[in-house]
Protein backbone atom coordinates (compact mmCIF):
# COMPACT_ATOMS: atom_id res chain seq x y z
CA UNK A 1 0.00 0.00 0.00
CA UNK A 2 1.27 3.39 -0.64
CA UNK A 3 2.41 5.89 1.99
CA UNK A 4 0.76 8.49 -0.47
CA UNK A 5 -2.45 7.03 0.73
CA UNK A 6 -1.66 8.28 4.87
CA UNK A 7 1.55 10.95 4.04
CA UNK A 8 -0.03 14.46 4.62
CA UNK A 9 1.92 16.71 2.19
CA UNK A 10 1.37 20.56 2.39
CA UNK A 11 -0.50 20.64 -0.98
CA UNK A 12 -2.62 17.88 0.40
CA UNK A 13 -3.42 20.29 3.68
CA UNK A 14 -4.10 22.96 1.49
CA UNK A 15 -6.65 21.30 -0.74
CA UNK A 16 -8.36 19.34 2.12
CA UNK A 17 -8.56 22.52 4.38
CA UNK A 18 -9.89 24.83 1.19
CA UNK A 19 -12.14 21.72 0.46
CA UNK A 20 -13.55 21.46 3.85
CA UNK A 21 -14.05 25.19 4.17
CA UNK A 22 -16.31 24.76 1.15
CA UNK A 23 -18.07 22.12 2.56
CA UNK A 24 -19.07 23.61 5.62
CA UNK A 25 -19.62 27.13 3.81
CA UNK A 26 -22.07 25.25 1.68
CA UNK A 27 -23.99 23.46 4.69
CA UNK A 28 -24.13 26.83 6.44
CA UNK A 29 -25.58 29.29 3.95
CA UNK A 30 -26.59 27.25 0.86
CA UNK A 31 -29.17 24.67 2.08
CA UNK A 32 -33.20 24.25 1.77
CA UNK A 33 -34.30 23.30 5.38
CA UNK A 34 -36.36 20.17 5.67
CA UNK A 35 -38.11 20.21 9.30
CA UNK A 36 -37.44 21.12 13.41
CA UNK A 37 -35.48 18.18 14.07
CA UNK A 38 -32.63 18.97 11.33
CA UNK A 39 -31.52 18.04 8.21
CA UNK A 40 -31.58 19.93 5.24
CA UNK A 41 -30.92 19.91 1.18
CA UNK A 42 -27.52 20.93 0.07
CA UNK A 43 -24.25 20.40 -1.68
CA UNK A 44 -21.61 20.09 1.03
CA UNK A 45 -20.95 16.36 -0.09
CA UNK A 46 -19.38 17.85 -3.59
CA UNK A 47 -15.96 19.13 -2.28
CA UNK A 48 -15.96 16.05 0.17
CA UNK A 49 -16.84 13.73 -2.68
CA UNK A 50 -13.82 16.03 -4.51
CA UNK A 51 -10.79 15.04 -1.60
CA UNK A 52 -12.03 11.25 -1.24
CA UNK A 53 -11.45 10.99 -5.24
CA UNK A 54 -8.31 12.32 -5.59
CA UNK A 55 -6.50 11.67 -2.38
CA UNK A 56 -7.89 8.50 -1.38
CA UNK A 57 -10.01 6.78 1.58
CA UNK A 58 -8.31 7.79 4.83
CA UNK A 59 -7.81 11.09 3.57
CA UNK A 60 -11.49 11.43 2.27
CA UNK A 61 -12.26 9.79 6.03
CA UNK A 62 -10.16 12.97 7.84
CA UNK A 63 -11.96 15.10 5.32
CA UNK A 64 -15.28 14.01 5.78
CA UNK A 65 -16.14 12.19 9.34
CA UNK A 66 -13.66 13.88 11.22
CA UNK A 67 -12.92 17.75 10.05
CA UNK A 68 -16.11 18.66 8.77
CA UNK A 69 -18.47 16.30 10.85
CA UNK A 70 -16.54 17.59 13.86
CA UNK A 71 -17.15 21.22 13.21
CA UNK A 72 -20.77 21.39 11.31
CA UNK A 73 -22.21 19.01 14.65
CA UNK A 74 -20.97 22.29 16.69
CA UNK A 75 -21.86 25.10 14.29
CA UNK A 76 -25.29 22.97 14.10
CA UNK A 77 -26.13 22.73 17.77
CA UNK A 78 -27.88 20.25 17.95
CA UNK A 79 -25.76 18.39 20.38
CA UNK A 80 -22.88 15.80 20.49
CA UNK A 81 -24.62 12.74 21.28
CA UNK A 82 -25.46 13.04 17.02
CA UNK A 83 -22.11 13.05 16.47
CA UNK A 84 -20.96 9.61 15.98
CA UNK A 85 -23.67 8.75 13.52
CA UNK A 86 -24.92 11.78 11.70
CA UNK A 87 -21.52 13.57 11.29
CA UNK A 88 -18.88 10.86 11.71
CA UNK A 89 -19.88 7.87 10.56
CA UNK A 90 -22.62 9.41 7.85
CA UNK A 91 -20.06 11.86 6.72
CA UNK A 92 -17.16 9.62 6.73
CA UNK A 93 -19.02 7.22 3.81
CA UNK A 94 -17.08 9.28 1.71
CA UNK A 95 -14.10 6.77 2.22
CA UNK A 96 -15.98 3.84 0.97
CA UNK A 97 -16.80 5.94 -2.49
CA UNK A 98 -13.18 7.14 -2.80
CA UNK A 99 -11.86 3.65 -3.55
CA UNK A 100 -14.03 4.38 -6.88
CA UNK A 101 -11.65 7.23 -7.62
CA UNK A 102 -8.92 5.93 -9.91
CA UNK A 103 -11.15 3.74 -11.86
CA UNK A 104 -13.41 7.00 -12.46
CA UNK A 105 -10.70 9.05 -13.51
CA UNK A 106 -9.06 6.00 -15.76
CA UNK A 107 -12.24 5.02 -17.25
CA UNK A 108 -12.98 8.62 -18.28
CA UNK A 109 -9.46 10.01 -19.54
CA UNK A 110 -9.80 7.43 -22.23
CA UNK A 111 -11.40 8.08 -25.70
CA UNK A 112 -14.10 5.31 -25.91
CA UNK A 113 -17.89 5.97 -25.12
CA UNK A 114 -18.20 2.48 -22.81
CA UNK A 115 -15.28 4.04 -20.47
CA UNK A 116 -17.30 7.30 -19.92
CA UNK A 117 -20.38 5.24 -19.21
CA UNK A 118 -18.29 2.85 -16.75
CA UNK A 119 -16.82 6.50 -14.83
CA UNK A 120 -20.39 7.61 -14.76
CA UNK A 121 -21.86 4.04 -13.40
CA UNK A 122 -19.11 4.47 -10.67
CA UNK A 123 -20.17 7.86 -9.40
CA UNK A 124 -23.45 7.26 -9.49
CA UNK A 125 -22.78 3.77 -7.29
CA UNK A 126 -20.47 5.75 -5.29
CA UNK A 127 -22.74 8.41 -4.40
CA UNK A 128 -25.67 5.45 -4.00
CA UNK A 129 -23.53 3.73 -1.32
CA UNK A 130 -22.87 7.38 0.56
CA UNK A 131 -26.72 7.94 0.48
CA UNK A 132 -27.52 4.50 2.15
CA UNK A 133 -24.88 5.04 4.63
CA UNK A 134 -26.04 8.68 5.36
CA UNK A 135 -29.42 7.74 5.52
CA UNK A 136 -28.97 4.49 8.09
CA UNK A 137 -27.55 6.64 10.20
CA UNK A 138 -29.90 9.60 10.75
CA UNK A 139 -32.73 6.83 10.62
CA UNK A 140 -30.72 5.68 14.18
CA UNK A 141 -30.50 8.99 15.71
CA UNK A 142 -33.59 9.77 14.81
CA UNK A 143 -35.45 6.38 16.59
CA UNK A 144 -33.26 7.07 19.00
CA UNK A 145 -33.20 10.69 20.26
CA UNK A 146 -36.80 11.90 18.18
CA UNK A 147 -38.62 8.62 19.19
CA UNK A 148 -39.44 8.19 16.03
CA UNK A 149 -40.64 5.08 14.08
CA UNK A 150 -38.42 2.93 12.45
CA UNK A 151 -40.98 4.09 9.12
CA UNK A 152 -40.79 7.63 9.86
CA UNK A 153 -37.43 8.00 10.83
CA UNK A 154 -36.65 6.31 7.24
CA UNK A 155 -38.82 8.95 5.44
CA UNK A 156 -37.41 11.64 7.00
CA UNK A 157 -33.84 11.67 6.37
CA UNK A 158 -34.90 9.92 2.66
CA UNK A 159 -36.55 13.32 1.92
CA UNK A 160 -33.54 15.18 2.59
CA UNK A 161 -30.61 12.69 1.71
CA UNK A 162 -31.76 11.61 -1.32
CA UNK A 163 -32.01 14.73 -3.07
CA UNK A 164 -28.53 15.80 -1.95
CA UNK A 165 -27.20 12.65 -2.83
CA UNK A 166 -28.44 13.31 -6.21
CA UNK A 167 -27.67 16.44 -7.40
CA UNK A 168 -24.01 16.21 -5.68
CA UNK A 169 -24.43 13.01 -8.13
CA UNK A 170 -25.59 14.91 -10.99
CA UNK A 171 -22.61 17.81 -10.61
CA UNK A 172 -20.02 15.05 -10.03
CA UNK A 173 -20.80 13.74 -13.72
CA UNK A 174 -20.71 17.42 -15.08
CA UNK A 175 -17.22 18.20 -13.57
CA UNK A 176 -15.66 15.08 -14.95
CA UNK A 177 -14.14 17.12 -17.78
CA UNK A 178 -12.29 19.55 -14.91
CA UNK A 179 -11.38 16.74 -13.22
CA UNK A 180 -9.71 15.40 -15.99
CA UNK A 181 -8.05 18.36 -16.48
CA UNK A 182 -7.21 19.26 -12.76
CA UNK A 183 -5.68 15.99 -12.63
CA UNK A 184 -3.30 15.87 -15.51
CA UNK A 185 -1.70 19.77 -14.38
CA UNK A 186 -2.42 19.47 -10.48
CA UNK A 187 -2.22 15.67 -9.37
CA UNK A 188 -2.06 14.31 -5.87
CA UNK A 189 0.67 12.36 -4.92
CA UNK A 190 -1.92 9.23 -4.27
CA UNK A 191 -3.29 9.54 -7.34
CA UNK A 192 -0.65 9.96 -9.62
CA UNK A 193 0.90 6.33 -7.44
CA UNK A 194 -2.61 4.22 -7.56
CA UNK A 195 -2.48 5.68 -11.66
CA UNK A 196 1.05 4.60 -12.39
CA UNK A 197 0.53 1.28 -10.44
CA UNK A 198 -2.93 0.37 -12.15
CA UNK A 199 -1.21 1.51 -15.24
CA UNK A 200 2.05 -0.70 -14.70
CA UNK A 201 -0.91 -4.02 -14.32
CA UNK A 202 -2.39 -3.70 -17.54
Amino acid sequence: MKSSLFKFSVFDIVEMGVMCALAIALDTFVKIPIGATGGSINIALLPLMVVAYRHGWFKGFIAGGVVFGFITCLIDGYGFQFFPFEYFLAFGSVAIAALFGVTIFKNFSKKTALNKVISIAFIILSMVIVFAIRTMCGTIDSMIFYHYNFGAAFAYNVAYVGPSCGIVAVLLILLLPVFKSINQVYPTTYLKDTLVDEESDE
